[in-house]
C-alpha cells in the first residue's frame, strides 16, 4: 500500500524517525518553566475566582454599612484598666482553694501515669494587686504519652496555672522515660484587699 509514492511502512519509519528526532531535541528546562507559568496562571484565574468573588461581596458589604450606620460597627467599647483587673481578680480561685488543688495535682499526676518525684514550693504577693502567687518546680518522671495526658489534664483541672518552663531529657538506659521539670505559677485570689501589701 503506498501514500502518495510512499508505501506505508516507510511512511510509519519517517514518522517514528520524525517523532524520535523531535523528542531528542525538544529543550526540557524550557518546557517545564512554561508549564509551571501556564499551571500558576491557571491557579490564578480559575482557582482564586471565587476567592475574590466573596471579598469585593465583603469589600462591598463593609463599605454600605458603614456609610449607612459607622455606629454600629463599633464592636467593643473601650473598658478601662480597673475593669480588667477586677475581672481577672475575680476569674482567680481564693487562696483557701490552696490545698484543694495541691490534692487535684497529686491525684491527676497518679491518674495519668506519671510519677512527681520532686515538688518545691514558693509564695509570693503580687504586686499592687490583691493576690498571691505560689511558684511550684515539679520533677516528673514518665513517658512522653503520659506526660502529655498530665499536662493537659492539669492544665484544665487548674485553670489558674501558668507554665513558665518546661525542660526535659531522656533518661539513660532502655526505654522511653522522660526526666521533665516544669516550672509553674499558681494564681491567687486573696479575700482581703489590704492584706495582699
Amino acid at each position: 500500500m503506498t501514500v502518495r509514492g510512499i508505501r506505508f511502512d516507510e511512511f510509519i519509519a519517517r514518522l517514528r524517525w520524525g517523532a524520535r528526532l523531535a523528542w531528542e531535541e525538544i529543550a526540557w528546562p524550557e518546557i517545564l518553566a512554561v508549564a509551571v507559568l501556564v499551571l500558576g496562571v491557571g491557579v490564578e484565574f480559575w482557582v482564586n475566582k471565587p476567592l475574590r468573588q466573596e471579598l469585593r461581596e465583603l469589600r462591598a458589604y463593609t463599605a454600605m454599612a458603614t456609610v449607612d450606620s459607622p455606629a454600629e460597627l463599633a464592636v467593643a467599647p473601650e473598658r478601662g484598666g480597673a475593669d480588667l483587673v477586677a475581672g481577672f481578680m475575680a476569674f482567680l480561685p481564693a487562696t483557701e482553694m490552696r490545698e484543694q488543688q495541691m490534692q487535684t495535682l497529686h491525684s491527676l499526676a497518679s491518674e495519668s501515669g506519671v510519677a512527681l518525684s520532686r515538688v518545691e514550693y514558693g509564695h509570693g504577693r503580687l504586686e499592687h494587686l490583691p493576690g498571691q502567687r505560689m511558684t511550684m518546680q515539679l520533677s516528673v518522671s514518665a513517658e512522653y504519652g503520659p506526660y502529655r495526658k498530665f499536662l493537659h489534664n492539669l492544665l484544665l483541672g487548674m485553670p489558674n496555672l501558668g507554665i513558665d518552663r518546661v525542660t526535659m531529657e531522656r533518661t539513660p538506659g532502655p526505654g522511653d522515660r522522660l526526666n521533665i521539670r516544669l516550672e509553674t505559677s499558681l494564681y491567687y485570689r486573696v479575700a482581703d484587699p489590704g492584706s495582699a501589701r
